[in-house]
């Protein structure tokens, strides 16, 4: 729903991506009621930084009143991510989501607000040299890694299987390609 794009500029989530994002949790919630599923919604980085976040948390409980909502931290999305990703297994996993990016390995895990919607709102130019360099500079004043790394590395999220579908000249995408 690109519930984070202009926030940097704004420190707002626009009505726009508010109503989409409203719409589809109860898309979804209807879904997990009829199927008898339970029912749970996790916010991440564009609610966690943004000022009107109050405004998307009543329109959803006014929507979706059974739907409990969890506002998780970036270490704790990271933590999450990694137990997912990882089944039991050592190594690294990096998330890049629209307005965070975490760094997770068994001893610690840190997170950012290098998204991929931010970098998007700092370069409106199409210009891929002129993007690394603007975000080059970017990320090296955000990005400090408390730990070391190590294999196996393991991405998440969207971003990462976009480049996976990209690097594999995927003209139809195909997860299962991806792992």
């Amino acid at each position: 729903t690109r519930l984070g794009l202009g926030l940097d500029e704004t420190h707002r989530l626009s009505p726009v991506a508010m109503e989409a994002t409203v719409k589809a949790c109860r898309d979804f919630a209807d879904r997990a009621e009829a199927a008898g599923a339970p029912l749970y919604a996790y916010a991440t980085s564009a609610v966690r930084d943004a000022e009107n976040r109050q405004e998307l948390l009543a329109a959803l409980e006014a929507a979706c009143p059974k739907l409990p909502l969890f506002i998780l931290s970036g270490e704790e999305e990271g933590r999450l991510a990694y137990r997912g990703a990882m089944s039991g297994a050592a190594g690294t996993l990096i998330d890049i989501g629209g307005g965070s990016a975490q760094v997770v390995t068994g001893g610690w895990s840190a997170s950012f607000p290098t998204g991929c919607v931010r970098a998007r709102d700092l370069c409106p130019e199409n210009a891929l040299l002129v993007m690394r360099d603007t975000l080059y500079g970017w990320l090296m004043e955000r990005v400090a890694l408390p730990g070391e790394t190590a294999a196996p590395y393991r991405g998440v999220g969207g971003t990462i299987t976009t480049l996976g579908a990209l690097l594999l000249r995927q003209e139809t995408y195909d997860g299962g390609q991806l792992d």
